[in-house]
């Protein structure tokens, strides 16, 4: 049997390091899983498509899953693995919809870690309800995410804490900053070097009081 494999790895998992291959190492992950078990069933993999760091909740921004649903309709493969259900998407009508819509041109979908196959009615049935259980547990997360954003800037207010809510600012050393642009390096340079954006270094050095002069950094 033809078959493809489809991955999706949303933002909030940016990994810090990437494989040789510029895929997450997630991602990687989930599709050397899903390679198994294709090659356990003897199925031929012809495709592999791939959203990296891209949320469920809508399949407008789901390129690679949109990409794969339309080649479907070309009668590429006869199967698609994929990870788990909550990889598949997190908006349970366009799940369910997709689900269906291949289903009537014959395709079926197998979710490798929860065995899940929709070649089956009860595996139809099963992607169903763990299709209601991901779109909640993304909105039970968003709700989290809000409600923990109303904590900190009720603490804030009450001068019971200076934390921000957000990701913690990346420490970066001026003085080898300054050091590396004063010996002629590029900001381009620079910025893969410590691993942070030119418009972030060149801002962390204005608030410390340094300008920009002729190529050289200097005191303001």
């Amino acid at each position: 049997m033809k078959a493809a494999i489809y991955v999706r790895i949303s933002p909030t998992y940016r990994d810090k390091e990437e494989t040789i291959t510029g895929m997450a190492k997630r991602i990687e992950s989930a599709l050397e899983i899903c390679r198994r078990k294709a090659r356990g069933e003897d199925d031929e993999i012809v495709e592999e498509y791939v959203d990296q760091y891209v949320s469920g909740k809508s399949q407008e921004h789901m390129k690679e899953f949109q990409r794969m649903v339309q080649d479907a309709h070309r009668n590429h493969v006869q199967r698609i693995y994929c990870r788990r259900v909550d990889r598949f998407g997190r908006n349970l009508n366009e799940m369910i919809k997709t689900e269906l819509e291949l289903h009537n041109i014959g395709m079926s979908l197998y979710f490798v870690e929860e065995n899940i196959d929709t070649s089956t009615e009860i595996g139809r049935i099963v992607m169903n309800i763990l299709s209601h259980v991901a779109e909640w547990k993304r909105v039970e997360i968003l709700e989290n995410t809000q409600r923990g954003r109303e904590e900190l800037k009720r603490k804030i207010e009450a001068g019971l804490t200076d934390k921000r809510f957000g990701r913690t600012a990346k420490k970066i050393n001026l003085r080898s900053v300054i050091d590396m642009k004063n010996k002629g390096m590029t900001w381009a340079n620079i910025s893969d070097y410590v691993n942070v954006s030119v418009p972030t270094i060149q801002r962390r050095l204005k608030d410390a009081g340094y300008a920009f002069e002729r190529g050289h950094v200097v005191k303001a």
